[in-house]
């Protein structure tokens, strides 16, 4: 069947809705995965993995998870420069990390998402993983509501949308 798509979009399934639906605004959570590589990739998923050659210590990794999983004001995890007033609480519902051989995989579940604030957080997951960042910091940082200049944005490569909630 043609749809006009690009290629790299599949469509599964089709349900019909009520003409007044809309596909932002009535969504009630979202699904997001980032996949990192420990180590070079092999050529088919480079280019959908953030490649990091440097040891990291999963185990403080999932504890800085913990501390974010929950509902928080997130500002410090985004790249909005909007007004102070913007809301930017959210509730994050999970927030996993899986390692298999040398790939690891984060899951982000949540009610919603900032501008870039996936990416984010799987920065910050890193910064503790190199040791640059204690999962406390983490959880100062988002006490404080103030990005700290250790927690860098991931590349956007790594980010899929797997799945959105209604």
């Amino acid at each position: 069947m043609r749809t006009g798509l690009p290629t790299g979009i599949q469509i599964k399934s089709v349900i019909r809705t009520k003409p007044d639906f809309h596909s932002r605004f009535q969504a009630v959570g979202k699904r997001y995965e980032y996949f990192l590589n420990l180590g070079d990739a092999d050529p088919f998923t480079r280019p959908y993995a953030w490649v990091i050659f440097r040891e990291l210590d999963i185990s403080a990794m999932r504890l800085a998870a913990q501390k974010l999983c929950g509902k928080h004001d997130f500002r410090a995890f985004t790249a909005l420069n909007g007004p102070a007033k913007d809301d930017t609480v959210r509730t994050l519902h999970k927030l996993d990390i899986t390692k298999r051989g040398k790939r690891l995989r984060i899951v982000a579940e949540g009610d919603g998402f900032l501008y870039k604030m996936v990416r984010s957080l799987v920065g910050a997951l890193v910064s503790v993983g190199e040791g640059r960042l204690s999962p406390d910091g983490v959880e100062m940082i988002l006490k404080l509501r103030q990005r700290s200049e250790i927690v860098q944005t991931a590349p956007a490569q790594g980010l899929f949308l797997v799945k959105v909630f209604y």
